[in-house]
């Protein structure tokens, strides 16, 4: 695991987490999962919504071919 020392943070952290990203996930993600965990009806729905625009931005990033995306 490759360690930098970022000067905005003034410490070392894992080069693949955003400075003061590091440690647990915001409180509302957490909350969110847990609804969803938990079966609460409408979490899920409001998960994909709310991350749909994100995950299709990965995946369009890693495949690099619109229509193989798709």
């Amino acid at each position: 695991m490759q360690r930098l020392q970022a000067s905005t943070c003034n410490r070392s952290v894992d080069a693949r987490i955003p400075c003061g990203m590091e440690g647990a996930p915001d409180k509302p993600d957490r909350e969110l999962v847990d609804a969803v965990l938990t079966n609460r009806p409408g979490a899920f729905e409001h998960m994909v919504r709310e991350y749909q625009g994100l995950c299709w931005h990965i995946v369009q990033r890693m495949v690099r071919n619109p229509e193989d995306a798709r």
